[in-house]
């Protein structure tokens, strides 16, 4: 009567014999290029798009970082090292596209958008091959303007000198773009200044006065003219998902040495006495 360790071990030996005669030339790697094409879309305010190319000879360097299999979180830095070409484009005019007239009443609006070269990284969020998040460390815009006038004095002569009086806008723009959404924060801090003249009287009176102005300005302390935000949702759409070839299966040489060790233990079995093990 055979028992189960030899049934299994037959069986298996008879599986990997038929798989040997099918197969019976080496395996060769199956040729492999494939692409991922992806975009996403910040509102009104502006967009962008991911792409990249993977060659079978990139399968392995590839497949370290990104499988497209659950959810996966890449840099830009690794697909641009895993691959050998990746296209990403940001785009976003924002606040400033918007709304080109409404900054304190003399068009000063910051830059407020920002492009591709303004990125220092980009984070990718992926599921199942499918980009659904986008992470992206930007700069701030920073932007100043202003405009100077006289005053101080009525009729502005030798005895009676002007007060120069300068008015300094200083903007910060700012731009977080995290996960599915996104804001903007727009702040412009006023900082008023003058240069006070001083008159100065000779000692002696056959001279006329004279006047000086300091080299620096006196300066109140700036302060927040006004803040503006802008947000919204980030729409993906996947073009083309990421989908790598699955997992290799085992070479027909390995597929060999399986079949040999249940052959073994098939023979080992037969050539063990019933009667010799319970002596």
């Amino acid at each position: 009567m055979v028992n189960l360790p030899q049934k299994i071990a037959a069986i298996t030996a008879g599986a990997v014999l038929g798989c040997l005669a099918l197969e019976a030339k080496p395996a060769q790697a199956a040729e492999f290029y494939d692409y991922a094409e992806f975009g996403f879309e910040l509102e009104n305010y502006g967009g962008g798009y991911l792409f990249f190319e993977v060659t079978d000879d990139e399968l392995s360097s590839i497949t370290s970082i990104l499988t497209g299999v659950g959810k996966e979180v890449v840099s830009l830095d690794e697909l641009e090292s895993a691959t050998s070409y990746v296209d990403f484009v940001f785009d976003y005019e924002g606040i400033a596209f918007e709304y080109p007239y409404y900054r304190l009443g003399f068009h000063f609006k910051g830059d407020g958008s920002w492009t591709t070269n303004d990125v220092n990284n980009a984070i990718f969020n992926f599921d199942s091959g499918e980009l659904i998040g986008l992470d992206l460390d930007l700069r701030t815009n920073i932007t100043s303007g202003g405009f100077t006038e006289i005053g101080g004095c009525y009729y502005c002569d030798l005895y009676d000198p002007p007060t120069f009086y300068s008015s300094t806008i200083t903007e910060y723009n700012n731009l977080l773009v995290k996960g599915d959404q996104f804001i903007q924060t727009v702040e412009p801090y006023w900082q008023n200044c003058k240069f006070e003249p001083t008159l100065n009287f000779p000692p002696d009176d056959e001279f006329l006065p004279y006047v000086t102005y300091p080299d620096e300005p006196t300066c109140d302390a700036p302060f927040l003219y006004s803040s503006d935000t802008v947000s919204g949702d980030i729409n993906f759409t996947t073009y083309d998902p990421l989908e790598l070839p699955p997992q290799s299966v085992p070479e027909p040489s390995t597929l060999a040495s399986l079949s040999l060790l249940g052959l073994g233990l098939l023979v080992k079995k037969k050539n063990i006495n019933p009667r010799q093990k319970r002596d």
